[in-house]
């Protein structure tokens, strides 16, 4: 076979949805790397995208349906592994109705054609589904407060900035391609100050960082808007500006410097760059914004850009995440009569160990909610005691260890037609295969279309997603840049005033004497570590500060256990001066990490995974 290029796109949920370059041999992959036509993110691919043919073709992948049982697992053929499939589910639907199924999706990428799947439950009934996010979509509540139509800055524009602030971002891990920018930002005179709870890579690149206890930054916020209020006033034309100037002032600097452990030094250089500098751009990252109060935060952070003279000026505004609207055509994935019953994604598993009807069939794909949702233990023992599990993914994952069935699936560099739009930049991109699937792989919508149609249910899923493409390559505000791939510019959104939060919501109270954060790592993403195919072979490091290590009798190394009323989790102390006291830092998707992780939603049903506390035992 002859020597091919092939362009696609990186889908994983991250940011930079990076431009992909393949040179390929049949299914001999000579080389991988970046799009260099890409706007954004050409020059080179993080480690998670290098990591790309390591998961399609590495010893990890999963090549046959593996059923578990007495012994562990066996594997199987799947005319035998759809058979199971649709008698789980024909049977737990026989005995309690469509709503003892639980189908669950969430966060293995993000593809628009993911949408067609979707009609799998609705076609069954409705089934038992999980709302709420565990990602962005508090941040982006708190926006749609405040200014929903409002101008939301474009990445490149920090190159007219004289300052940039990132707020709990984090992008030297998590949205790398947007270091380029920052750097030649500042060569152009910009400074970058970052408000963080701990040392991280980007804390270090910035010219300035101001380290604050986790769960301060509400206070923290509010007390600037109160001192760009006293300075500029208020702006003309927006909404309960009085009653928010009652919020922001009722938060003095005594109380910000004791929330947030800062020093009276450190805030008034804080309070300077802020109100003093401009144009400046504030960039909000998702871990301030996991929980009860995330959307307040988001809300008096947009505020604070208006009030400094910021918002839609270039180099000006604040940014948390950019979606692109409109990519998915209306009326495809209409199921009249479907009456699902839902549950919250972050505390589901209590929900579906007391569900009436009971939940005796899980049906789990492009999820792994073992590794991602709070009160993981419940979720464990929901899945090892339900009568029939099934796990679609392309290797054995903690929720996958935990289920009967698990049928290998084809990865999204395997199949083309799909398409990608990032949450950081405007740029729309369609896939493309690389390679095909390994032999015994399947795609997951033939997956799903060969049980529905074992349980008696129609075709709609590869309708639907061809509809996507459709509908995606005729739209006009779609500006063609190379073959798949294109520039948004959809229509703006009728305007509006600007309206202030005039109420707040309260944070979680504390359980245990440590917080306990959980950070992106920069190996993988979200629940996509490789080595959750097995047992930990190390333990995990817990970060402390050197005052809590005294303060405990730890040492640099030791193990220990931190622990709630939820579990327990093993780990190793490691010592960053860099953090305030009263916090313990560990990266996510680590096994057994999320049975602490609070099962708590904010008022909208959306994960308070940062507001989780814990003890240590030594």
């Amino acid at each position: 076979m002859a020597r091919e290029t092939r362009h696609t796109v990186c889908p994983y949920d991250c940011p930079d949805s990076c431009g992909i370059t393949a040179e390929v041999d049949g299914d001999r992959i000579l080389s991988f790397g970046p799009r260099a036509d890409h706007p954004y993110t050409r020059g080179f691919l993080c480690p998670r995208g290098q990591d790309w043919p390591n998961r399609m073709q590495g010893p990890l992948r999963l090549r046959s349906p593996l059923l578990k049982d007495g012994s562990g697992w066996k594997s199987i053929g799947w005319r035998e592994a759809i058979e199971r499939t649709v008698e789980g589910l024909d049977r737990a639907v026989f005995r309690h109705g469509h709503r003892s199924v639980l189908y669950y999706s969430y966060a293995g990428n993000i593809l628009k054609g993911n949408e067609a799947q979707e009609l799998f439950p609705a076609l069954l009934g409705g089934g038992t589904i999980a709302k709420g996010s565990l990602c962005g979509s508090e941040g982006l509540s708190g926006l749609e407060a405040t200014d929903p139509s409002g101008p939301r800055p474009r990445p490149e524009s920090v190159l007219e900035s004289r300052g940039i602030l990132l707020w709990g971002r984090n992008p030297a891990v998590t949205n790398v391609h947007f270091m380029p920018l920052l750097d030649r930002a500042r060569k152009r005179g910009a400074f970058i100050g970052t408000v963080e709870v701990r040392t991280t890579p980007t804390t270090v690149f910035s010219d300035r960082a101001w380290i604050i206890r986790p769960g301060s930054d509400l206070a923290l916020a509010l007390y600037l808007c109160g001192r760009a209020i006293r300075r500029n006033g208020l702006p003309e034309g927006t909404c309960s500006g009085e009653a928010f100037s009652v919020l922001a002032f009722a938060v003095d600097r005594k109380r910000v410097l004791e929330e947030t452990g800062l020093d009276g030094k450190g805030l008034d250089e804080l309070e300077t760059f802020v109100l003093e500098t401009r144009p400046l751009s504030i960039w909000m990252g998702w871990g301030p914004q996991r929980a009860r109060t995330g959307a307040s935060l988001a809300s008096v952070l947009d505020s604070l850009g208006i009030l400094t003279g910021n918002r839609g000026i270039p180099g000006g505004g604040v940014v948390f995440n950019a979606e692109v609207e409109g990519l998915l055509p209306e009326g495809v994935f209409d199921v009249p009569g479907a009456n699902p019953r839902t549950v919250s994604r972050n505390g589901m598993g209590k929900a579906l160990l007391e569900a009436d009807p009971p939940v005796e069939a899980a049906f789990i794909v492009r999820g792994n909610p073992v590794s991602q949702c709070g009160d993981a233990g419940s979720i464990r023992r929901f899945l090892e005691n339900c009568p029939f599990s099934v796990c679609l993914d392309y290797r054995m994952s903690l929720t996958a260890r935990c289920c009967s069935l698990v049928l290998p699936v084809s990865l999204p560099l395997e199949r083309g037609g799909d398409f990608v739009s990032s949450y950081w930049h405007d740029i729309v991109q369609e896939t493309s295969p690389v390679t095909e699937p390994p032999a015994g792989v399947r795609h997951e919508l033939d997956v799903l279309t060969e049980v529905a149609a074992g349980l008696g249910l129609p075709d709609r899923f590869h309708p639907a997603f061809e509809a996507i493409g459709r509908h995606i390559r005729s739209l006009e505000w779609l500006e063609p840049l190379a073959p798949g791939m294109w520039r948004a510019h959809p229509k703006p959104a009728q305007g509006g005033p600007f309206r202030f939060p005039h109420c707040l919501d309260e944070p979680a109270r504390p359980d245990a004497s440590l917080r306990l954060v959980t950070v992106h790592a920069r190996g993988y993403t979200n629940g996509q570590d490789l080595r959750q195919a097995g047992p930990p072979e190390v333990l995990p490091d817990a970060a402390f500060s050197p005052d809590d290590a005294k303060r405990l009798d730890l040492r640099e190394g030791q193990a220990v256990t931190l622990v709630n009323t939820r579990g327990t989790f093993a780990a190793r102390v490691r010592l960053d001066s860099g953090m305030a006291p009263g916090t313990v830092v560990v990266e996510q998707a680590a096994e057994g990490l999320n049975v602490l992780v609070s099962p708590e939603t904010t008022p909208r049903g959306h994960s308070c995974i940062n507001e989780t506390w814990v003890d240590v035992v030594s």
